[in-house]
C-alpha cells in the first residue's frame, strides 16, 4: 500500500477530513531526496544569500537607509512569491532559499528603518514582520519571525521602556493559552495553516521573556489567576485549581513557574509531547532560579521544596480519585 492508497483508506474509515486529503497527499516523501542531500541543499541555499548580500555591501549598495529598504522589500516579496510557488514537501533549495531570503528581508528593514525613523523603527518593523507572517506561507519562517518579534518587544521594555514587562508577557502568554486551548476550532479558519508555528512561538517567546525581563510580583499574580482558570477549566474541579494558586502565590516572584504549569496543562489537554517538553525543562529552570535566588539557608530551601513536592502530590493524588 503507497502513500496515496493509504489516505485514501484512512479516509473511507472518516479519519481523515476530504478537504485534508490533497495537503497530505502533497507530503509523501518518497519522490523526495535523502535527508543530508537535503540539507546540503539547505545549505547552499543560505549560502547564496549570504554570498549574495554581501556582494551588495562590498559594491556600496548598500550604504543608505533608502537601499537597504528597497532591497529588503523587494527580497520579502520575492521570498514570498518564490515559497508559494513551491508546493509542500517540493524542492529544498527553493525552500531554503525563500526562508534566507525572507529573513535577511527583515534585516534589512529592520536596519533601514532603525537609520531612517530611530526609536520609531521599532513598532513599524513588528508591522511588517506581522504582515510576513500573515502572507509567508512557511511554518520555519513563520516560526522564526515570531520570536524576532519578541526580541523587539523585549528591546523595547530594556531600551525605551516604552512598555513594562507585564504588559508583554501577560498578553502573550493569554495569547498562547487561547491559541492551544481554541485550537480544534481555528484550524477550520483562516488562521488555521499559521496556527502550528504561531502557537510554539507564543510559548517559546512567553518563556524567554520571562527569562530575559524578569517581570515582579504583579505579572506572577496574574499569570496564576490565568493558569489557576485553565485548570478549572480543564478539570473541573477545585483541587486543580487550588494547587495551582497555593503553588503559584507561594512563588510570585518567579512567573515563570505558574506560565510553565500553564503550558504543561495544555500539553497533557492538546496531547503534545513537544509542548510537554518545552513546559517540563522551563518549570525545572525556572524552580532552579527560584530556589537559588532566595536569600535563605539551605536547609530552609531545604524544607520549602519538600513542601512544594507535597503539595503537588497531594493535588495529583486527589485529582486522581
Amino acid at each position: 500500500m503507497n502513500w496515496a492508497q493509504l489516505l485514501q483508506e484512512l479516509s473511507r474509515q472518516g479519519l481523515i477530513e476530504p478537504e485534508a486529503l490533497p495537503r497530505l497527499e502533497a507530503m509523501d516523501e518518497h519522490d523526495r531526496p535523502p535527508w543530508f542531500v537535503r540539507l546540503l541543499l539547505g545549505l547552499g541555499a543560505w549560502l547564496a544569500s549570504l554570498f549574495a548580500v554581501v556582494c551588495l555591501f562590498l559594491a556600496q549598495l548598500l550604504n543608505s537607509e533608502l537601499s537597504l529598504l528597497v532591497l529588503g522589500l523587494i527580497l520579502a516579496l520575492g521570498a514570498t512569491a518564490l515559497r508559494r510557488s513551491i508546493r509542500e514537501g517540493g524542492n529544498d533549495f527553493f525552500n531554503q532559499l525563500a526562508l534566507a531570503g525572507m529573513l535577511t528581508s527583515q534585516i534589512l528593514v529592520a536596519v533601514g528603518l532603525g537609520w531612517w525613523m530611530d526609536e520609531l523603527w521599532a513598532p513599524v518593523t513588528l508591522i511588517f514582520m506581522a504582515l510576513l507572517v500573515g502572507v509567508y506561507s512557511d511554518r520555519t519562517g513563520r516560526f522564526l519571525t515570531c520570536l524576532a518579534m519578541c526580541a523587539i518587544l523585549a528591546y523595547l521594555c530594556l531600551e525605551y521602556g516604552w512598555l513594562t514587562p507585564a504588559m508583554v508577557v501577560v498578553p502573550l502568554a493569554l495569547a498562547a493559552g487561547w491559541l492551544w486551548l481554541k485550537a480544534p476550532r481555528l484550524a477550520s479558519t483562516p488562521l488555521g495553516p499559521a496556527l502550528p508555528p504561531l502557537s510554539f512561538a507564543s510559548v517559546v517567546g512567553c518563556f524567554a521573556l520571562i527569562l530575559i525581563l524578569k517581570p515582579g510580583s504583579w505579572t506572577g499574580a496574574l499569570l496564576t489567576l490565568a493558569v489557576s482558570a485553565l485548570a478549572w477549566r480543564l478539570s473541573g474541579q477545585f483541587w486543580g485549581p487550588l494547587g495551582v494558586a497555593v503553588l503559584g502565590l507561594s512563588t510570585l516572584s518567579a512567573p515563570g513557574i505558574p506560565a510553565a504549569l500553564g503550558a504543561l496543562m495544555l500539553g497533557f489537554y492538546r496531547r503534545s509531547l513537544l509542548l510537554q517538553g518545552l513546559a517540563w525543562v522551563f518549570l525545572i529552570v525556572c524552580g532552579a532560579l527560584y530556589y537559588y535566588d532566595l536569600g535563605l539557608t539551605l536547609l530552609t530551601k531545604s524544607g520549602l521544596m519538600a513542601l512544594s513536592g507535597a503539595v503537588l502530590l497531594l493535588v495529583r493524588w486527589r485529582l486522581l480519585r
